[in-house]
């Protein structure tokens, strides 16, 4: 997170959790530590300010992903922690590679303002850097406002009102409204994930309206919550922003740790691979690991790289192949409640639904315990 590089020698397809196993033991982290953290493909820009575009999934392959993205050198795949539990913190920071990574992330996340961080505390924050008391530091850095929470670019809601802006932020099982108002006042809303009974994406026509962020070329899309607002009272909760799909994952994944925690189940490691196939074997970094947390350059590396190309017209093939499929909604015998944001503005040419893409739900039984 602070720009420190590591090079690795992969295959051309080698997966996202293959590709993770090898930078993690390079890096020297325990192997037990290792699916505490995730890769991310970030966009930067001239400005030195970046987006999170996705966590790279487990079937993908990280280099093909790289590759295949126009003005690739505007990306960078990225390490950051995956789990959404603040108090797991404790875990991580025993190991002291862990350690680095939760202060240069921290530290990274204060800079770019996407954790809210007084002049007082930044000031103390640098003093403990430098006397080289980490783990105070951390500690500190959990105390600050959106500690551990991913910010994303500004945009559309209905919620207050239709047209409303807002910033969006992930992270603690909860999302997070900015709502920027005209007057340059700011209020805040949290969403809490388990008041979230289903959520779904729907694409959009975009007839002349920017994106929410002017820099980007991802189209605009749809993401709607229905949120348990008071005993019996379920609404929906909509947004227009060219990040959706990433803020989808961001519930999918807070959702997805809340039932394993439920279920009493840890987090998985690369041992847990072991009965699908043959795990490969990395060589560990012969340099001090502390070299990582300096900026130094670094190349990723391909052993394998004659089936790009190839891999390159398939995923094209396949592109132009979905975009000639009309996908109709679900019928469904049951009322379904329509997410308001056709009406997010009185100019009806603001966004046209075209097709739902996905629905997820969280927790079918809301009760009163969630009030």
């Amino acid at each position: 997170m602070n720009g420190s590089k590591l090079k690795v020698n992969i295959n051309s397809t080698d997966k996202t959790d293959d590709v993770l196993e090898n930078v993690m033991s390079v890096m020297g982290l325990s192997e037990e530590l290792t699916y505490y953290f995730g890769l991310f493909l970030i966009k930067g820009d001239l400005d030195g300010n970046y987006s999170v575009v996705r966590k790279l999934q487990e079937f993908e392959c990280p280099y093909i992903s790289l590759k295949s993205l126009q003005d690739r050198r505007s990306y960078k795949v990225l390490v950051r922690k995956t789990y959404w539990d603040q108090s797991i913190d404790e875990t991580v920071a025993k190991n002291h590679i862990g350690l680095n990574l939760l202060v240069v992330q921290a530290q990274s996340d204060v800079a770019t303002g996407w954790t809210k961080c007084p002049d007082e505390a930044k000031q103390r924050l640098k003093r403990l850097y430098n006397k080289g008391s980490k783990l105070e530091c951390l500690h500190l850095c959990q105390t600050l406002q959106n500690y551990g929470y991913l910010q994303f670019h500004p945009c559309l809601t209905d919620f207050p009102s239709q047209g409303s802006r807002a910033v969006i932020s992930a992270g603690n099982y909860e999302l997070k409204f900015r709502i920027l108002s005209n007057n340059n006042e700011t209020k805040e809303k949290a969403f809490l994930v388990t008041r979230i009974k289903c959520w779904k994406i729907s694409s959009h026509i975009n007839h002349g309206l920017k994106s929410s962020s002017e820099k980007s070329d991802n189209p605009l899309l749809q993401l709607s919550f229905e949120y348990l607002v008071s005993k019996g009272n379920l609404r929906w909760v909509s947004l227009l922003s060219d990040q959706a799909i990433v803020i989808s994952m961001c519930i999918k994944s807070m959702v997805d740790e809340l039932i394993r925690k439920r279920k009493g189940e840890r987090i998985r490691k690369p041992a847990d691979r072991d009965s699908t196939g043959v795990r490969p074997t990395y060589k560990p970094r012969d340099k001090t690991t502390e070299a990582l947390f300096d900026a130094t350059d670094v190349e990723i590396e391909s052993t394998d790289i004659s089936g790009i190309q190839k891999a390159k017209e398939s995923v094209k093939k396949i592109s132009e192949k979905l975009s000639s499929v009309s996908i109709m909604p679900k019928t469904s015998s049951s009322t379904e409640v329509q997410p308001p944001l056709n009406e997010i503005s009185q100019d009806s040419t603001l966004a046209t639904p075209v097709v739902s893409m996905t629905t997820g739900r969280s927790f079918e039984g809301i009760g009163d315990e969630d009030l």
